[in-house]
């Protein structure tokens, strides 16, 4: 059985959605590969609690970087690693000086977000999650030769029917005193800066849909990690709307998906609330709404991987338009939550994602300990770039 080791990094709390996706990702693979995950972290990664496979922490300390890369050397001898799997571009560069010393095979995956354009990644074999990064990394000459695999993010199905999500569902709306005819509007993530956006798009869609006479009420629920954003989207939430901060609400909020009437998703989010067959909406760029997820937009939002970067040639009259249609009726979210359970089947199940990862596999390049100090190199500079950019924006006061 081949034996993969993950590397991946987190700088919070570890509830990211690529702390998630590899979590359904090595759980999927522990029947096929040897897997364990190393996880640099400042502290403990709640994601990773309950993983099927095991999980060692490294301590992250910028400061002590060549600290940090030792600890990961002897993390992967001591596995017997065959594969490097880092899941993020500072776990590849962590971790690659000791895949180059050992002769491991090495492998990327991009979870979203921008491509990168001039730190690229040092590997040939990457993974990546949205036809945006697979075009942009294409179309750069640095990665000229890279063996390139779109696999789309995967995620287990939540469960709908189990008492646990029945009674954790009743007790979010009993949370928030709703009446049985309000339709709940949910909207799940951690309450900072990069997500404000999507949270303002949901709020505006409730109230425009108020205005239209339906009974919705949007629920924001996610971990307080910037209070001054709690404190901004509770202004803007007002009594008819809520921002639901709870411990017992947001750690492993998607099981709270089976609640809701729709989702307002992005990423992984959006395809965990496919699996519940719940109309789906997710951000546009450009527009004060989000748009309803259909068979006509679905390849065009799927490109940016569900994000906040999404792109419609549409009005916000219109975006109104096909909300309401699809939330007006029980028949009407009926049939949008069996187009969103349909696309869960053919397009978000982990499991479909076991066989490419294991093609990748079997084709990746060995690493050779030759290129460890061009490795180790990258990395010097690239954590003095970042150490420089936390400066100018200490002095800066972060503007």
């Amino acid at each position: 059985m081949r034996r993969v080791t993950f590397v991946i990094t987190s700088r919070a709390q570890g509830t990211g959605g690529h702390m998630h996706s590899l979590r359904d990702i090595t759980d999927a693979l522990a029947t096929h590969v040897d897997a364990r995950i190393v996880c640099v972290c400042v502290t403990p990664p709640r994601a990773l609690q309950g993983a099927r496979v095991p999980v060692e922490l490294v301590e992250y300390r910028p400061e002590a970087t060549p600290r940090v890369v030792a600890d990961l050397y002897n993390a992967l001898r001591r596995h017997r690693a065959e594969w490097l799997h880092a899941f993020d571009p500072l776990a590849l560069k962590l971790a690659l000086p000791a895949a180059d010393l050992l002769s491991l095979r090495a492998v990327l995956t991009l979870c979203g977000g921008p491509t990168p354009r001039r730190d690229l990644p040092a590997v040939q074999d990457i993974i990546v999650f949205s036809q945006e990064n697979l075009r942009g990394l294409r179309g750069n000459p640095g990665m000229r030769g890279a063996r390139l695999r779109f696999v789309p993010n995967r995620v287990r199905a939540v469960e709908v029917n189990g008492q646990a999500a029945l009674a954790r569902g009743e007790a979010l709306r009993a949370h928030l005193g709703l009446a049985p005819e309000t339709l709940l509007l949910l909207r799940i993530n951690r309450m900072s800066g990069v997500y404000a956006p999507v949270m303002h798009q949901t709020l505006a869609l409730a109230r425009a849909l108020r205005a239209r006479g339906l009974p919705v009420r949007a629920a924001l629920v996610g971990s307080p990690n910037d209070p001054r954003v709690v404190e901004e989207v509770t202004q803007r939430a007002g009594s008819d709307d809520a921002v639901v901060t709870a411990p017992e609400f947001t750690h492993r909020a998607a099981e709270l998906t089976p609640a809701a009437d729709a989702v307002v998703g992005t990423g992984r989010g959006l395809m965990e609330a496919a699996s519940a067959g719940r109309p789906l909406f997710t951000p546009v760029a450009g527009h004060a709404l989000p748009a309803l997820l259909d068979a006509h937009n679905f390849e065009a939002l799927h490109d940016t991987n569900f994000s906040p970067r999404n792109r419609l040639e549409t009005s916000d009259a219109a975006l109104l338009q096909a909300a309401d249609a699809a939330l007006r009726t029980a028949s009407a979210r009926a049939t949008a939550g069996a187009f969103s359970r349909h696309l869960f089947e053919t397009h978000f199940d982990v499991r479909a994602a076991i066989e490419p990862y294991l093609e990748v596999y079997a084709s990746a390049s060995r690493r050779r300990p030759w290129s460890a100090p061009i490795d180790i190199a990258r990395l010097a500079l690239s954590q003095g770039v970042e150490a420089a950019r936390v400066a100018i924006s200490a002095r800066s006061g972060g503007r």
